[in-house]
């Protein structure tokens, strides 16, 4: 007969959470974790808009995470977005990517929502008059928004712009590709943003908030349970993700093995330690009972 397990957990706070998981990441991993954080920016974000060669996008998502820009937009009325793990190469693990795609218009609601966040549009044309990313005012955060490989940006998307940039070009050609058009604009801006005065890093509390997020996918990474017993994999993926707690379960009845080791009240145990859980709470006679 199956009985269910039932936990009641004592609320971890986000600073113990870290330190717990910490414990699953190299030195390495969490120095330079402190280190990259430091450089990254929410001050700048960019947008794609409709992009269908998944070779171009991801080449922008490999490019703001090089720059240090932590979050981008996607934007997908016609065309799904697509990684090129070979073109990415682990980038997209890094930055936040916001895709927009459950509405009939899903131009407006992005921008309706970066405005709502204080964002300025920008929109990259050939044809817009004198501002250039050398010379665009960064004193507010701002969004640059890049359209489709062969018409560009949506009329929509222009009209709505707060501001039109163009990238000068000295060559017969009308423009440039997305992802090179994206890297020139996003390199300009964001070197001119480490020189300047402006104040463009990221709180304290984003800080830890992207260090906590780091530390989650590297410790969720499957490279990650190779050396893990199955007793601390199911410790760790309740105290990384809480909504596996309702199936915790079916993650016993699947490690049989560990009754033969004592493994019931060890396991309670674990969970008292580990995650502030009273052992007498947790109800492991499903896992006897398997034969």
């Amino acid at each position: 007969m199956d009985h269910p397990l039932s936990i009641t957990l004592v609320s971890m706070t986000d600073q113990e959470l870290y330190e717990k998981l910490s414990a699953f990441v190299t030195d390495h991993k969490r120095n330079l974790f402190d280190e990259l954080a430091a450089e990254r920016t929410y001050h700048i974000t960019a947008v794609m808009e409709d992009i269908y060669q998944p070779h171009n996008a991801s080449a922008v998502v490999r490019t703001a995470d090089l720059l240090g820009i932590q979050r981008l937009h996607i934007i997908e009325n016609r065309n799904k977005f697509t990684v090129n793990p070979d073109v990415t190469l682990g980038s997209s693990k890094w930055v936040d990517i916001e895709r927009h795609h459950e509405h009939e218009n899903n131009t407006m609601r992005c921008i309706e929502k970066l405005r709502d966040q204080g964002y300025g549009i920008v929109v990259t044309s050939p044809r817009a008059p004198e501002i250039t990313p050398g010379t665009i005012a960064l004193d507010k955060p701002l969004a640059f928004c890049f359209g489709t490989e062969l018409t560009g940006a949506s009329d929509e998307l222009m009209e709505h712009a707060d501001h039109q940039l163009r990238i000068p070009m000295y060559g017969f050609t009308e423009s440039y590709n997305i992802s090179v058009s994206a890297a020139i604009t996003l390199y300009t801006v964001m070197e001119r943003l480490r020189t300047s005065d402006i104040k463009w890093r990221l709180s304290e509390k984003e800080l830890f908030e992207l260090k906590l997020k780091w530390t989650r996918k590297t410790v969720q990474s499957a490279a990650h349970w190779k050396n893990i017993s199955d007793a601390h994999q199911i410790l760790l993926r309740l105290t990384i993700d809480p909504e596996i707690i309702n199936g915790t379960n079916d993650h016993l009845r699947s490690c049989r093995s560990m009754k033969h080791h004592g493994i019931d009240r060890f396991f309670a145990i674990e969970l008292e330690r580990h995650m502030h859980v009273s052992h007498e709470a947790v109800d492991i006679s499903a896992l006897k009972s398997e034969t």
